[in-house]
Order: C-alpha cells, then structure tokens, then sequence
C-alpha cells in the first residue's frame, strides 16, 4: 500500500515524468527489501558473505523488475487492490524455473533406476516394469511451452488490460 498508494501520487505531485514513476519508485521498492541480507545472515551465519550478498542482489532485481509491473498497473488502473492481488499472486507463485526438469528435485537421479539391485524398491523383480524417478519428460516440456505462451500472452495484453478511465494523470507513451 505504501510503496503505491503514497510514493507514486507524490511522484505525480512533483511532476515526475511517466517514465521516471514507472522506472524509479520501484527502486524504493528492491531497497527496501535489502535488509533480507542482513536477517540471512543472522539465520545463516555459516553462508559466506559473498553468497549472501548474490542472493540480496538477486532479491534486490526481482522486487525492482516487478515493482516496475506494479507502478505500471497503479498508474495505468489507478486501483492499488489490483497491485495487490497481482503482488499476492507473485508472491505465492514464486520465481519461475527457467531452466531443468519439472518434478525433479536436487540430489535425486534422474533416469532409469539400477536394475536389478537388491533392495532397490523400483519395480524391477518379478517381471514388473522398473519405475523411474521425477516426472516424465513431456511435464518438462508442457511446462516451458506453458511459461513462453504465458510471456507473449504477457506482452500482448499488457496495455489492454490495465486500460482504465481511472489511470492517474501520468503519459506513459505519446499517441
């Protein structure tokens, strides 16, 4: 509420440009999430410094990058409760996986199981077929389709659906 409903329209009072509220005040925002460094450390302190500080950048570009989306929904809707909800959604999505296999976790192998081991509790023995560990393959696959036909749906939309006769009083883009 207060990173849009108070930085953006004393933005607009100081005359900002579109751009600059849509480019700057989500700054406000990734610093304000740089104390994370501070309370991993105090949770991790056997994580090397220059780790922690990777993950406080990494944290610090993710917030900006969406906070940019949500000035940009604020300005364009003039409805915090849209920024909200979209906030909401993000934060319980979390970052997506661009890269690896879907259902797979760290330190599990991936691929056929060792046939024929004793103790192995993959199917294998009495003629069953062996089952294998994570998803199949095609999960992988439906996964990376969905996120690229969800990007360009993204970029298609984008101003279509944040239109509104209650944007605030800012041009984004000359006509």
């Amino acid at each position: 509420m207060i990173w849009r409903a108070l930085i953006i329209p004393l933005h607009i009072l100081a005359r900002f440009s579109g751009n600059k509220i849509i480019f700057v005040t989500p700054l406000y925002f990734g610093i304000a999430h740089v104390h994370h460094f501070y309370e991993f450390r105090l949770t991790h302190p056997q994580t090397p410094v220059v780790p922690a500080i990777l993950r406080s950048l990494f944290q610090f570009t993710y917030t900006s990058l969406y906070g940019f989306f949500a000035a940009f929904v604020f300005v364009r809707t003039g409805n915090v409760l849209s920024v909200i909800l979209a906030h909401t959604f993000c934060n319980w999505m979390g970052v997506p996986r661009f890269w690896g296999r879907v259902g797979v976790e760290v330190g599990v192998p991936i691929g056929p199981p060792a046939v024929g081991n004793k103790g192995s509790n993959h199917g294998s023995r009495y003629g069953e077929e062996p089952t294998y560990q994570g998803k199949s393959i095609l999960w992988s696959v439906a996964y990376y389709i969905i996120l690229v036909a969800g990007a360009i749906g993204f970029y298609r939309q984008l101003f279509p659906l944040t239109e509104s006769s209650y944007a605030l009083p800012v041009v984004l883009r000359e006509e």
